[in-house]
């Protein structure tokens, strides 16, 4: 019997070995598990927090631009310099001869002389050029700034009038100067 016994307790003992071989294989699988759980977490987390800070950030500058009267600095500026340009070309004009009171003057540059020459009121005009347009008054002041001389001035409004389409004025002082006399500016 004692042979039956040491039998017993030899399975017994193997069973306890093997369940112990199982429950540590058990116990490392369910550590991998959870270090692969964990880090899964981690990742999640991460990615969480930045699609956030994303989010919030596109959301504050959404917010910012849309709100009224916030210009970037650059429109400010040049906001400034127009601002500015039309006050120095207003002063010089206004010491040559009388201007508007009632209106603020709108502030054209001439860019390009080329494409305006088939309007009557620019064809003496050259790059660099300043227009004061009054449009309640009906009054625009061609000024060049490098000689200070007010090139010309049209009281009538008739801004886009082509060459051909000339003022009954325009007509009469063509007709009174000879056709070889220089060309007055």
């Amino acid at each position: 019997m004692e042979k039956i016994e040491i039998e017993k307790e030899k399975k017994v003992a193997k069973a306890k070995s093997s369940e112990k071989e199982m429950d540590s294989t058990l116990v490392s699988l369910s550590e991998q598990e959870k270090k692969t759980n964990r880090s899964n977490l981690i990742v999640a987390f991460l990615v969480f927090v930045i699609m956030s800070t994303l989010g919030i950030t596109s959301f504050y500058f959404y917010e910012q631009y849309r709100k009224p009267g916030i210009v970037p600095s650059v429109a400010l500026s040049s906001v400034a310099q127009a601002k500015k340009d039309l006050d120095e070309t207003k002063a010089v004009i206004g010491e040559i001869m009388d201007l508007p009171d009632d209106e603020e003057p709108i502030l054209a540059i001439v860019t390009d002389a080329t494409k305006m020459k088939n309007q009557s009121f620019y064809v003496n005009a050259i790059n660099g050029d300043r227009v004061l347009i009054y449009t309640l008054n009906k009054k625009a002041i061609l000024f060049r700034p490098s000689t200070k001389k007010i090139i010309k001035v049209n009281e009538d409004g008739g801004l886009n009038q082509s060459t051909t389409a000339n003022s009954p004025a325009e007509s009469a002082s063509k007709e009174s100067v000879p056709s070889d006399a220089p060309a007055v500016e």
